[in-house]
């Protein structure tokens, strides 16, 4: 694992640009193994925040994109946390709102970060795995009351089978058992020209 850091190990975080004290920790994720990281405080985050994240691989299928995670934001001064996604083969993106607990746990598993005791994603894929099963994929299917929903897709012999699951664990799994991330693509927005 390759982690880029502007500040050095154990010290107060402080903002790359200006030196004021850094409240957001932006993760640029520039593959699935390497994590860069950037402390801004609040002013500069603006200006770094729109800028666009990683670029494009491939994508799945017309109702279905294939997305990456390109970036997680770590917010100090509230409680959600910003997760990026970026489509894989195009220019649209979609920021996702999670709880701090979500966006560390998969930080966490982005950098590389070994735990004594398996988290709940890792016990999820341990489980599909020990019964046979394989990670196909996961989806993020739908928007229902500004809540988002999510499915695994599970190859267990000739079938797939489809297990409903938070957006956060289905993202987790998918990146853990290196599989394929999908979003409906009516839930992307159009990149304007």
């Amino acid at each position: 694992m390759q982690i880029k850091n502007g500040n050095p190990p154990n010290a107060p975080a402080i903002c790359g640009n200006c030196g004021d004290p850094a409240r957001l920790h932006v993760y640029d994720i520039e593959s699935r193994n390497s994590v860069k990281v950037t402390h801004l405080c609040e002013k500069c985050a603006k200006d770094y925040l729109s800028k666009p994240g990683a670029g494009p691989r491939r994508a799945m299928s017309s109702s279905e994109v294939e997305v990456d995670v390109c970036r997680i934001v770590i917010n100090d001064v509230a409680p959600e946390q910003i997760l990026y996604f970026r489509e894989v083969d195009g220019e649209r993106g979609l920021p996702f709102v999670l709880g701090i607990y979500e966006a560390t746990s998969i930080l966490r598993m982005l950098e590389g970060e070994r735990t004594s005791r398996p988290l709940t994603h890792e016990a999820w894929l341990l489980t599909i795995e020990t019964i046979g099963g394989k990670v196909a994929e996961s989806a993020i299917t739908r928007l229902v009351d500004r809540t988002y929903h999510a499915e695994l897709r599970i190859a267990n012999q000739s079938e797939i089978v489809r297990v409903d699951v938070r957006p956060s664990d289905a993202v987790a799994i998918a990146l853990k058992a290196n599989a394929p991330i999908l979003i409906k693509a009516e839930l992307l927005p159009e990149v304007a020209s």
